[in-house]
C-alpha cells in the first residue's frame, strides 16, 4: 500500500463546527419517503379505483346495450334464416325442375342438331344431283331440304334461347339465395362484433381491476418495507458496528518505516481567551430561566488563586443549601437542561442516564493534566513535563475536581468549579456507563469537527458519530463478548425508539463526515499518545496515593505510549449492503429543544481512551466497571459537589479510586 494514502496529517481537512449541516439519508428521510410513496400510491390507488366504478358504470351500460343489440341482431339472424328456408327450399325445388327441364331441352337440341346434321347430308346429296343432272325435282327436293333446315335451325336458336332463360332462371334463383345468406352472414359478423365489444369492454373492466390491485400490491410491499426499516431499526439493526467500516492497523509513527505523522498534545490546548470564549447551557430553577455561564473562565482563575485547594477524597464539601436542596428543583433543571438524550428522545427521562465524559474517580489523575488543557492552564510551557511543578499539579488537580476555600478543617467549595460538575462534561444516553466506561467499554462517541475546531469551540452546535460494536476489531479478540453486540448496544442505548422527535435528530452519517471523524480519532489518539510517552506521571504516581492496581495500568498507559506503532482506524472497503453509522447533532448553549453540545475536546479524548480499551492498548483510564448506583443529580455544577466518593459514585464512576 502506498505511504502516501494513509499519512495522515493536521493539515488534513475536517469540518469545523460551523460548517453546514450535510444533507443525507436518514432513518426519518427514509421513512418519510415511504410514507409518501404509500400515499401517493394509496391514492393513486384511490383514484383507480373511482375510474374503475366509473368506468363499470359506462361500460355496464354499453354492455347492456351491445347485448340488446345482440338479441335484436339474433332476432334479425332468426327471421333471416326463417326467410331463407322456404327460398332456399323453392330453389332446391326450382332447380330441379329447371335441371330437368334443361336436360330434356338438351335432349331435344342433341335431336335438332342430329336431324340438322342428317337435313344437311341430304342437301349436299341433292346439290351434288342438281350439278350432275340438272333436273327440276332434284332442285326442288333442295330447296325444300334448305327451307327444312333453316326451320331447324330456327327451332334450335328457340331451344337454345329457351335453355338460356332456364339458365338465367336457375341463376336469378342462385342469387337471390346467396344474397340471402350473405345478410345473414352480415348479420352473424355484426353478432360476433358485438360480442367481441363486450368481451372488450369486460376486458376493459378487468384490465383497470388488475391496475388496481397492482397499485395495491405496490402499496403492500411499500408497507412491507417500511415495517422491516422500522423494524431493523427497533431491533437495533439498522446501523452498522463499527468495524464494518473501520479496522484497527497497527501504523509506524516513529523510525524510518514512519506513516503517520505524529502529533504534539500541545498543540490542542487551549489558550485562556479560547477557554473564557465557551459559553454553556445554565437553567435558574429559582429564577424559572435560562441563563449563559462561563465555567472554564471562572474554573481557571480560581484554580490558581492560591488559598484554594482542591476537592479530595477525604473533604467533605457539601454546603447546607446543597443538603437541604429539592430533589424535585433537580430533576427540574436537568430536563430544562437536557431535554432530551443524544439521539433527540425526550421520553422517560432519568437522572441516572446523564454520566460524565471525563472520569471522576481518583484513579484517574492522568485526566488532570487533560483538564488544565481543556480550561486554559498549562500553557505558559511547551513540554508536557509542568507535572514535575507540584504547585502545577495542584492547579490541574482544582480544574478537574474543583476547589475549596477556607481550610481543610472548615471549608466551602466554590459553586460550579472543577471539569467534572461542567455541563459540558455530561451526556444524557441511557446506559451510559455500561456503553462508554470500563475496560470493555461498548460504544464510542467521535466529533466529526477537527481537533483544530474543537480548541476553539465557543458552545457551538455540531455533530458527532455514534458507533457500537468492536466484535473482532483485534486480533485476540478480547471483546468477544455477548453484549458487544452492535444491536444490543443500540438498544440499550435507546438508538432504537421510533418516535418522530428520535428520527429528526438523527441521520446516516454520510462518507466525508464518517472520514472526517476517523481522522479526528487518529489524532486525539495520538495527541494522547504523545502526552502519555512525554509525562512523567508514572514516575510520581506514589504521589497521588493510587492503588497499586491502578499503579501497574498508569506504566502500562507509558509503556504503551512508548512503542513506535501503535494501532490506529483505518477504513474498510466499503459493499454494497454496508449498513450506515449513526452521526448525531448536539444543540448549541442557547439552543434549549436540544442536548447541550459535549466538549468536543473533551470528547474526543474520551474516544481516544476508549479506543485503547477496544485495541487492548490503553492511554488513558476509562472509568470503572459498570456498577448499580445512586445517580449524582448534579446539583453541584450550581452548589458546589460532595465528598469525592461521592462524586465519584454521583457521576457515573462509583468507587472511582479503582480502576478497571
Amino acid at each position: 500500500m502506498d505511504s502516501s494514502a494513509i499519512r495522515l496529517t493536521v493539515d488534513a481537512h475536517v469540518p469545523t463546527s460551523n460548517d453546514p449541516v450535510t444533507t443525507t439519508a436518514s432513518i426519518a428521510s427514509k421513512l418519510m419517503k415511504f410514507e409518501q410513496e404509500i400515499c401517493s400510491k394509496q391514492e393513486e390507488v384511490r383514484c383507480k379505483q373511482e375510474e374503475v366504478d366509473h368506468a363499470e358504470q359506462v361500460i355496464e351500460t354499453k354492455i347492456q346495450e351491445k347485448q340488446q343489440q345482440i338479441r335484436s341482431k339474433q332476432e334479425e339472424i332468426q327471421s333471416k334464416e326463417e326467410e331463407i328456408h322456404p327460398k332456399q327450399q323453392h330453389l332446391d325445388h326450382a332447380k330441379q325442375v329447371i335441371e330437368e327441364q334443361i336436360q330434356e331441352k338438351q335432349h331435344q337440341l342433341h335431336s335438332k342438331q342430329q336431324e340438322i346434321h342428317s337435313k344437311k347430308q341430304l342437301m349436299d346429296h341433292a346439290k351434288k344431283q342438281v350439278s350432275e343432272e340438272s333436273n327440276l325435282s332434284s332442285s326442288k327436293q333442295l330447296l325444300h331440304l334448305q327451307r327444312e333446315q333453316s326451320s331447324l335451325h330456327d327451332e334450335l336458336k328457340s331451344l337454345q334461347d329457351e335453355l338460356k332463360s332456364l339458365y338465367d332462371r336457375l341463376l336469378s334463383l342462385e342469387r337471390e339465395v346467396h344474397s340471402l345468406k350473405q345478410e345473414l352472414y352480415s348479420l352473424k359478423h355484426e353478432l360476433y362484433s358485438l360480442k367481441q365489444e363486450v368481451h372488450s369492454l369486460e376486458q376493459e373492466v378487468h384490465s383497470l381491476k388488475q391496475e388496481v390491485h397492482s397499485l395495491e400490491q405496490e402499496v403492500h410491499f411499500l408497507q412491507q418495507d417500511q415495517f422491516a426499516l422500522e423494524q431493523s431499526f427497533r431491533e437495533g439493526r439498522y446501523f452498522a458496528a463499527l468495524l464494518d467500516h473501520w479496522k484497527s492497523s497497527p501504523m509506524d509513527i516513529e523510525g524510518n518505516n514512519q506513516k503517520v505523522k505524529d502529533i504534539q498534545f500541545t498543540d490542542f490546548r487551549r489558550t485562556p481567551e479560547e477557554a473564557d470564549s465557551i459559553r454553556i447551557r445554565r437553567y435558574d430553577t429559582r429564577q424559572g430561566n435560562f441563563t449563559t455561564d462561563h465555567p472554564y473562565k471562572a474554573t481557571r482563575r480560581g484554580a490558581q488563586i492560591q488559598d484554594t485547594f482542591a476537592v479530595a477524597s477525604d473533604t467533605v464539601g457539601a454546603t447546607t443549601s446543597r443538603q437541604h436542596s429539592s430533589e424535585n428543583a433537580s430533576t427540574i433543571r436537568n430536563k430544562m437542561v437536557w431535554p432530551t438524550d443524544i439521539f433527540g428522545n425526550g421520553f422517560f427521562l432519568s437522572d441516572e442516564d446523564i454520566g460524565n465524559i471525563l472520569p471522576a474517580g481518583q484513579a484517574h489523575n492522568e485526566w488532570m493534566h487533560i483538564a488544565a488543557s481543556v480550561v486554559g492552564l498549562g500553557n505558559n510551557n511547551n513540554n508536557n513535563n509542568d507535572d514535575d511543578d507540584e504547585q502545577a499539579a495542584g492547579v490541574w488537580k482544582k480544574a478537574l475536581r474543583g476547589y475549596q476555600k477556607g481550610t481543610p478543617k472548615n471549608s466551602r467549595t466554590v459553586a460550579g468549579s472543577g471539569l467534572v460538575n461542567f455541563v459540558s462534561n455530561k451526556l444524557r444516553i441511557s446506559c451510559h456507563q455500561h456503553l462508554f466506561d470500563g475496560q470493555f467499554p461498548k460504544a464510542i462517541l467521535i466529533p466529526t469537527m477537527s481537533l483544530e475546531s474543537a480548541k476553539t469551540w465557543k458552545g457551538e452546535a455540531y455533530s458527532a458519530i455514534f458507533a457500537a460494536g468492536f466484535r473482532g476489531m483485534v486480533e485476540t479478540d478480547c471483546h468477544n463478548q455477548d453484549d458487544d453486540d452492535a444491536s444490543i448496544n443500540y438498544r440499550a442505548a435507546r438508538l432504537n425508539w421510533t418516535e418522530e422527535e428520535v428520527y429528526e435528530c438523527i441521520r446516516d452519517a454520510s462518507a466525508v463526515e464518517i472520514e472526517s471523524a476517523r481522522i479526528t480519532l487518529t489524532h486525539a489518539v495520538l495527541a494522547v499518545r504523545d502526552f502519555m510517552r512525554n509525562s512523567n506521571a508514572a514516575s510520581r504516581i506514589n504521589d497521588f496515593d493510587i492503588p497499586k492496581t491502578c499503579q501497574d495500568h498508569l506504566y502500562q498507559s507509558h509503556k504503551h505510549a512508548n512503542e513506535t506503532t501503535y494501532p490506529l482506524p483505518q477504513k474498510v472497503e466499503a459493499t454494497e449492503n454496508q449498513k450506515p453509522l449513526c452521526l448525531v447533532r448536539f444543540g448549541s448553549f442557547d439552543d434549549k429543544d436540544k442536548h447541550p453540545a459535549p466538549d468536543p475536546l473533551l470528547l474526543a479524548y474520551k474516544a481516544a481512551a476508549i479506543w485503547g480499551m477496544v485495541t487492548d492498548k490503553r492511554l488513558l483510564s476509562n472509568g470503572a466497571d459498570p456498577y448499580t448506583y445512586s445517580f449524582y443529580d448534579d446539583q453541584g455544577f450550581y452548589e458546589g459537589p460532595k465528598t469525592w466518593e461521592e462524586l465519584a459514585m454521583g457521576l457515573g464512576q462509583p468507587h472511582g479510586y479503582q480502576e478497571s
